[in-house]
């Protein structure tokens, strides 16, 4: 298969998600080989791809966490 996957796969929506909850972004994310173009990921959360509207919000909302507690801890570092 040549190209960027565009049909929904749980697997791929399991591992954009975890990465996401992670603090890292779906731009980091869709330039690695083997993932989907941005728009195509927010084209599966706005059609609710098999619920994947919920699992996006959740692992976004905790990527967002971890993002935050990174700014923190870099601004109570003091260097």
């Amino acid at each position: 298969m040549r190209g960027r996957p565009t049909s929904y796969s749980e697997e791929i929506a399991d591992e954009i998600c975890k990465r996401l909850a992670k603090g890292e972004t779906l731009r980091s994310i869709w330039r690695d080989e083997g993932m989907p173009a941005g728009p195509t990921v927010r084209d599966w959360v706005l059609q609710d791809r098999e619920g994947f509207s919920e699992q996006y919000a959740k692992a976004r909302e905790c990527g967002y966490h971890e993002m935050a507690e990174e700014v923190l801890e870099l601004s109570d570092d003091g260097s």
